[in-house]
C-alpha cells in the first residue's frame, strides 16, 4: 500500500540519518 511505501522510505531516511551520524562520531571518537 502506499502508506507502507512512505513509512518505508521514513525508516530509510532515519537509518541513512543515523549511520551518517554514527560514522561521523566514530571518525570524531577515533581520530
Amino acid at each position: 500500500t502506499d502508506y507502507d511505501k512512505v513509512k518505508r522510505k521514513e525508516e530509510k531516511i532515519v537509518n541513512d540519518e543515523t549511520s551518517y551520524w554514527g560514522a561521523k562520531f566514530r571518525q570524531y571518537m577515533f581520530s
